[in-house]
Parts: C-alpha cells; structure tokens; sequence
C-alpha cells in the first residue's frame, strides 16, 4: 500500500492525478481527463511491478462540485461492478450499466434447474454453469443480478415447498447471504449448494412417498371412485406434484392414473351387476360415469364384453 501511495503522490506531481485519499484499502482520486487517466494508469503498471491486476473505476465526468459526492458513489458503483466480475484496466460508470436484462428470464434457469432436481439427473452443475457463464457474459447491473438471483430462488423454493418439502434451512441458508456476492464464483458455490441441498431432499422425499404413502393413495381412491376424480385432484389432496404422481402411479402399478382408476370402477361396477337389479346407466353413475357409452366403452375394453353381457354370463353361471 505504501508503493502505491508512493506512485499517487507521483502522479499527483505529474498533474495526471489531483487530490486522492485511501480508505479501507481504496483509493480515491480526482482526475481531469480521460487521457491523464489513460496514462496515470500505464505509469502505475510500470512503477508497481508486483501489481498484475490493476482496477481504475471512475465515475462520469462532473461539471461542479455539487456533484462530487455523486461522483463518488458512481465511482464506487464501477469498483464493485469490476470487482465482481473480475476485470482488470479501467472502466468508467456508463460502461457498468449495460442495457440487457432480457437474455436471464428468457432462458427460465429457474424452470431449468426445477426440471434437473426432479428428474434427478447429472445436468444441475451443467445447468448452474451456463447460467454463470450467461452471467459472465451480460456483465449485468448488480441490482438486476440479485433480483434475478432472488427471483430464480423463490421459484424453485416455492415449487418444491408446494410439494412438500421442507426447505427452511435453503432458504435461510440464502437469505443470510442476503445475495451480497463479492464476485460471481461466490454465486456459482451457493447456486449450485443450494440446488444440491434441495436435490437431496427431493431424494428422500421421493423414497419415503413411494414406501408410505400409496397405500394411503389406494385407500382414498377405492373410497371415492365414484366421485369426479383427477390427477390434479387426488394430487393436491396429498399436496403432491401431478407430474410425479403419475410417475409414482406408473412405477408402481405399471399403469397410468387413469387406466388405475377405470379398473377400480369396472371392478366395483362387476359386483353391481351380479348382485343388483340396477340398470346400466345407474350403475355408470353408481361408479363415477356420467356418461353411459363412455362406461360401456371403458367396461369393454377391460372386460371384452359389455355390461348386459357380463350380467347375464354371470347370472347364467
């Protein structure tokens, strides 16, 4: 530090650099032009040699003093633009504000890395790194940036939170850094810890619901066939994702929803037709049908004959 005030209080001297002062490990300098910055820049890089990565960031040029303590804030604005996405040289307020802010929604990351943690697959480290690189990239406003961030957390928060899961200790873990990121590595490390630490949760949820909780799922669909049951429905009675569900139904009866919840009707449309009098169109409404040719057409397909033919076979037998 002291080489550097050296090299200050030389270019002070020069006229390249008026009155400059330090604070915290920065200094804060006055300059005239472009041009003298240009080359107090270069004699620094010749007069500190240990010095490799050097930082100017100034702020736009003022016409009075009045606007000097914006100036400082413009300028202090730079450093940590710079700062966080790990330039060297100089760079001035105007060049810190780039116009895009489109690129980062229009590639849903959130939607993105939602998808990698349910299908549990090898892309989340992937997914987390394109989006850096994005980052990297559009070298965007750090206000932009942490809303982003904060946007990208409380969808993929609130999505698996809706499922379930129990994510207090992710979203504290994030709000504690209160997205102050010093540079853009820090994002990726908690990105990707963040992601990671729901990811394993997901995983033991998803275990523990396929042990437990289909037996409950049975249950309350041989209890209510015969109401107007959906996938959604029945899924947001047990608060889960339908997506899932109709994974969880696949794997575990090796058929769909749907063709579930059909079998349970005709099953308990097979027992009124033995043991009633009761007429095809009652028994269809008996079982959830409010349609009658969609009943028979349904009783078809899984019976290989219609309603009054099974009715009568059996009572023949």
């Amino acid at each position: 530090m002291s080489r550097i005030k050296e090299c200050f209080e030389q270019l002070k001297k020069e006229g390249l650099m008026y009155e400059f002062s330090e604070v915290e490990g920065k200094y804060y300098v006055v300059a005239t032009s472009e041009e003298d910055i240009k080359k107090a820049y270069q004699s620094i890089k010749k007069m500190v040699d240990f010095a490799t990565e050097i930082v100017f960031a100034f702020s736009r040029k003022i016409s009075k003093w009045t606007q000097f303590f914006d100036a400082i804030y413009e300028a202090a604005y730079s450093l940590n633009f710079v700062l966080f996405y790990n330039q060297t040289g100089i760079t001035f307020y105007s060049s810190s504000l780039p116009n895009s802010k489109e690129l980062l929604y229009s590639k849903e990351y959130d939607k993105k890395l939602i998808l990698a943690i349910e299908e549990d697959n090898q892309n989340l480290q992937k997914i987390v790194e394109e989006m850096m690189e994005d980052i990297k990239k559009g070298k965007y406003q750090l206000d932009f940036l942490r809303t982003y961030l904060s946007f990208v957390v409380v969808s993929i928060s609130s999505y698996f939170s809706r499922i379930g899961l129990n994510l207090e200790d992710e979203i504290e873990y994030f709000s504690d850094l209160r997205l102050g990121f010093s540079n853009v590595e820090e994002i990726e490390k908690s990105m990707l810890k963040f992601c990671e630490g729901i990811l394993n949760k997901f995983r033991h949820w998803k275990t523990s619901l396929s042990n437990g909780i289909m037996s409950e799922l049975e249950k309350y669909i041989k209890e209510n066939y015969n109401k107007n049951l959906t996938l959604k429905s029945v899924a947001q009675r047990f608060y889960i994702n339908p997506v899932y569900l109709g994974q969880l139904f696949k794997k575990h009866y090796g058929m769909y929803f749907n063709t579930y919840l059909q079998k349970v009707r005709v099953e308990e449309a097979k027992k009124l037709l033995m043991s009633t009098n009761m007429k095809i169109y009652e028994i269809s409404q008996a079982v959830g049908y409010n349609d009658t040719d969609y009943f028979i057409q349904c009783f078809t397909k899984l019976c290989n004959m219609t309603p009054n033919q099974f009715r009568k076979k059996c009572r023949k037998v």
